[in-house]
Formats: structure tokens, sequence, C-alpha cells
């Protein structure tokens, strides 16, 4: 369960959708699959295939850098058991998002920031604004 946005750029006709929120956890599958082909680094590697009870936190963000740059991405700390089965968990690695463009560490977005939140547009560089009508809630 999650939000989506809209942003449309101001200058040029592109728009972005950014989904927010958790939808699911799969051990088996998605991002674990992933995690222990060493997509996410050899750290959330080698955890995984250490611990096979341990999950990936698929919850959905925007993370933005001081550059300007953004990316809507899983947040990816890994969990010592699945939230959605039992209270009983706690964060066992966060996972630190970098700038793909300048390498700094990435901020997360509070949800409540989402609406008055300017993107940099990929294709022209201008703003982004998130269009009140083309934002909602979702499965």
């Amino acid at each position: 369960m999650g939000y989506f946005y809209t942003f449309a750029c101001s200058s040029c006709p592109h728009t972005e959708s950014v989904k927010t929120g958790r939808s699911y956890f799969d051990k088996s599958k998605g991002l674990r699959k992933q995690a222990l082909k060493g997509t996410y680094g050899e750290k959330i590697q080698q955890e995984m295939e250490a611990h096979p009870e341990y999950v990936l936190d698929q919850e959905k963000c925007l993370y933005v850098c001081s550059c300007g740059c953004w990316i809507n991405e899983f947040k990816k700390n890994i969990l010592s058991a699945n939230p959605l089965e039992t209270d009983d968990f706690k964060v066992v690695k966060q996972n630190r998002h970098v700038c793909p463009e300048c390498g700094k560490v990435m901020r997360m977005v509070k949800e409540k920031e989402i609406m008055d939140l300017k993107l940099r547009c990929p294709d022209c560089k201008k703003e982004m604004h998130a269009e009140p009508d083309a934002c909602g809630f979702c499965d």
C-alpha cells in the first residue's frame, strides 16, 4: 500500500510517476534474489547468504541529492524478519543511497514533503512539480 505522484515539467512535455510505500515482502523472489546475485553490493549479498531468514525492506521511497539528482527506489534495508508476519523484527543494516551523478549520500524525502517538492526534469533539466489531480493512493 502506498501513494503515487505525477510530476510534470513546466518547460517541456515530460512527466514522471513516483510511487512510495510498501507493497509486499517476498523472501524467495524479487529483491532477495537480486541481493543474492550481488546486484546491491557484496555486503548485502553476504548478509543475505549468511542469514536466510533476513528479508529486504521493499518500501519504495523518493531520494534526492543536493546536486539535483533524484531516484525512486526500494529502501533495501536488511530486516531480521518480515514485519508483515511479526512485530518482533529489527533493522539489521540500513542501506545508504548514493547519488549516481555525484557520489554523495542521498536524502530520503518524507511523504509530507513530496507535494511541495520540485524535481529536476531528466530531459530539459528544468523544474517538475507534482500535479495535485494526478496523485493518489495505490495498492
